[in-house]
């Protein structure tokens, strides 16, 4: 997806193509996702906790400056910030409905990778998206879960780390489903590519499609496997970024403590 490259160099992620990377350097945060519909850098979300936010930048606004150089593309800010380092100043220029205004924003290090969506997601309801398409199943959309435990997983057939979490994944649902654990797993891809998937590796937890992307800037998913965990009541208790065999195990022991949680004071 366009849009999980694009936030992945804002945040710091990707290192220009070519270059020798300084050890030293702390690749700078500026903690933003931008339209990726519009060619211009338009802010859609300001996220929790970071330079952006401190600074004071709001959502719907377009950047039209970033350190004293004009900005007519989301690349052009792209490139800008990730050759800036953390502790350095930026003063930028923000527009909306014909009016500017200059903030000045202190960059900093590029957080670990799972943290801002842990900051944007953790202790308040799971965002609402459009609904999906199943393609093994029938999830939707998470209010038909609610009372459930949910193993939300973001996933595609290309992603070698979201192959190696498929039968983690299975093995949750066959323990826990009939104690009221629901997994599910969330492509960009098609319908048909995912039930292909899920007869070739005998997934036993459904799947959905989502073709246009709207789970996943709801939940600000910029890397695959993205897992998040979302409680009875529908308030996200932990997001996880990759895959790693030995820190799941602290997934399996979180999601054994919701399911033995009351569902009282339902989340509206």
């Amino acid at each position: 997806m366009r849009s999980l490259a694009l936030v992945a160099v804002l945040m710091g992620v990707s290192a220009a193509r070519g270059a020798e990377p300084d050890p030293l350097r702390r690749p700078a945060w500026l903690g933003v996702e931008l339209d990726t519909s519009h060619v211009e850098a338009r802010v859609v979300r300001v996220l929790r906790g970071s330079p952006a936010e401190r600074a004071g930048v709001a959502a719907g606004e377009r950047v039209v400056s970033f350190d004293g150089t004009p900005i007519a593309t989301s690349s052009e800010l792209v490139r800008l910030v990730r050759l800036h380092s953390a502790g350095e100043i930026a003063p930028v220029t923000l527009e909306r409905a014909g009016s500017q205004r200059a903030v000045r924003v202190v960059l900093a290090a590029r957080p670990a990778e799972a943290e801002p969506a842990r900051a944007q997601l953790v202790g308040r309801p799971a965002p609402a998206f459009a609904p999906l398409v199943p393609a093994t199943g029938s999830f939707t959309d998470l209010q038909a879960l609610r009372g459930r435990v949910v193993v939300l997983d973001f996933w595609a057939t290309w992603c070698a780390p979201c192959r190696l979490a498929t039968p983690l994944l299975s093995a949750w649902q066959d323990r826990y489903g009939a104690q009221g654990l629901s997994v599910v797993g969330v492509s960009s891809e098609s319908v048909e590519a995912a039930a292909l998937f899920a007869r070739q590796e005998n997934l036993h937890y459904s799947l959905s499609s989502d073709p246009v992307g709207s789970s996943f800037s709801a939940f600000g998913v910029r890397s695959l496997p993205t897992i998040v965990l979302i409680d009875k009541r529908g308030l996200v208790r932990e997001v996880r970024v990759g895959f790693d065999s030995a820190a799941e195990a602290s997934i399996e022991l979180a999601i054994v403590s919701l399911l033995a949680e009351q569902p009282q004071g339902a989340s509206k």
